[in-house]
């Protein structure tokens, strides 16, 4: 069987080599969330790389198969080999609509032809943790999105991975929205144009860069049930009169997507309804990092002397919400009722911190009306900043690394104060982010040394209770 393509939306050669794209903006985080230190304040982000932005490609990113010709064939006018040892030569690819001729991306029409998650119990943890079946022919792994807001329906979580074929140089990779209950909700690959997927419980942004033809980025809005069909921009931005050329560690609600652009250091807002603006920093040259939308309000955090979370007030002056003055907020989540935020001494710790401190109060849109505040948790044989956390209802999902070596997963209720803790089941090399939660379920992302990350779901109703 052949690689099908619907010749007349496929440009011929336009799965080009994916393998030259640049991801440099999709690179690892392991130094900003709970496995590593992200003390660079000016990098814009904890980890240097960013958790959502679009990827650019490098302008020679056809250059592998520049002169290959139509790919639908083959060679030897079977296969393509590489799509044949994938097992994918069955898909059928489609253009993605609308976009300039120079701006290609194509999706998979059935995207679970190209992959379907698959688990298994964690060895040692059988009873409440399953872990991903990595067996594919290609490498993998999982592209960050932890900080763009929970990526969990309540029914099912969801979650970015690339799928990168052995023989580097050869073959595309396929990026897909992978699901736990299997089916995947799209898949697709690019080529001198890049695409990129941001998510909250309810809602799929999709940017789509066109760095090289005619300079515009598109915003697509849409359901997660939607997100192989959204063909209609909400938005098209003009990268050299905004200076946007992607949103960064975006944050997503049904109205409206917010995220950081690198280089300017500066939040800019895109509403379903098409209306964009931006927002500078409170203090001219601080580093803008994670910005959060709890309905219309606008959170991020900055830094000065010390890490901050600043807000936008509701007559639109920017002014402090969170700061204290012997430590660094790292972290701050809420869900419109309640709020939980990380205290980490002494301010400038980095991945020298002596002690990390869980706090909660009721959500307030006045700064000044906050009252109720109350310490949940002290942590204090963890270096590295405490974050990549999970709100849901009352629960605060986080990923604990001790100074003795061993990782876990952790819950601390907001309203009791019970805590339950699950070490990992064989000791980790890393360990990422929270990927998302449920009431009842959080999936983390870990790797041992040497292999591929893991993406592990935990039940928390199971987890051992920790002793006060």
């Amino acid at each position: 069987m052949l690689l099908t393509r619907r010749p007349e939306r496929v440009a011929a050669g336009a799965l080009g080599a994916l393998a030259a794209v640049g991801l440099a903006l999709l690179g690892a985080t392991c130094d900003g969330g709970a496995g590593g230190g992200g003390e660079a304040p000016d990098a814009g982000t904890d980890g240097g790389a960013d958790a959502g932005a679009v990827p650019v490609p490098r302008r020679d990113a056809g250059s592998v198969w520049r002169d290959a010709g139509p790919r639908d064939a083959g060679r030897d006018g079977g296969p393509d080999p590489v799509y044949r040892d994938a097992g994918l030569a069955e898909v059928v690819w489609e253009r993605y609509p609308g976009l300039p001729e120079e701006c290609v991306i194509e999706r998979a029409e059935d995207p679970s032809q190209v992959y379907v998650s698959d688990w298994e119990p964690c060895p040692g943890a059988e009873d409440h943790c399953r872990q991903l079946a990595v067996d594919w022919a290609f490498r993998s792994w999982r592209l960050p999105d932890a900080r763009s807001g929970n990526s969990h329906t309540g029914e099912y979580g969801y979650w970015r991975m690339r799928l990168q074929y052995p023989e580097v140089g050869s073959a595309p990779d396929v990026m897909v929205l992978a699901t736990t209950r299997g089916a995947p909700l799209l898949a697709f690959t690019y080529h001198r144009c890049a695409m990129s997927t941001a998510m909250s419980e309810d809602t799929i942004v999709h940017q789509i860069a066109d760095v090289y033809s005619s300079r515009r980025l598109f915003i697509y809005f849409g359901a997660p049930e939607e997100a192989s069909r959204l063909d209609t921009p909400a938005a098209v931005i003009d990268m050299d009169a905004t200076g946007v050329t992607g949103l960064q560690e975006p944050a997503v609600t049904p109205d409206q997507v917010v995220g950081v652009v690198q280089p300017g250091n500066f939040l800019f807002a895109v509403r379903r309804t098409g209306e964009t603006r931006r927002v500078d920093a409170l203090r001219p040259g601080s580093g803008i990092q994670t910005p959060q939308l709890v309905g219309e309000h606008l959170l991020w955090k900055e830094y000065g002397a010390r890490w901050s979370v600043v807000h936008e007030a509701e007559d639109g002056t920017i002014e402090p919400y969170l700061e204290v003055p012997d430590a660094d907020v790292r972290e701050l989540k809420s869900d419109g009722t309640r709020m939980v935020w990380v205290q980490s001494y002494p301010p400038g710790g980095g991945s020298s911190y002596t002690r990390q401190e869980i706090w909660t109060a009721p959500y307030v849109r006045d700064p000044d009306d906050r009252t109720g505040a109350r310490r949940l948790l002290v942590i204090d044989d963890q270096r590295h900043p405490l974050a990549g956390g999970r709100l849901r209802g009352t629960r605060y999902a986080f990923v604990h690394r001790s100074i003795e070596g061993w990782y876990a997963l952790e819950y601390v209720d907001l309203v009791t104060a019970e805590r339950r803790q699950l070490r990992l089941p064989r000791p980790m090399a890393m360990v990422q982010w929270v990927i998302s939660a449920s009431d009842h379920e959080a999936m983390v992302e870990a790797g041992t040394a040497g292999s591929r990350p893991l993406a592990m779901r935990v039940d928390l109703d199971r987890m051992p209770l920790v002793e006060p």
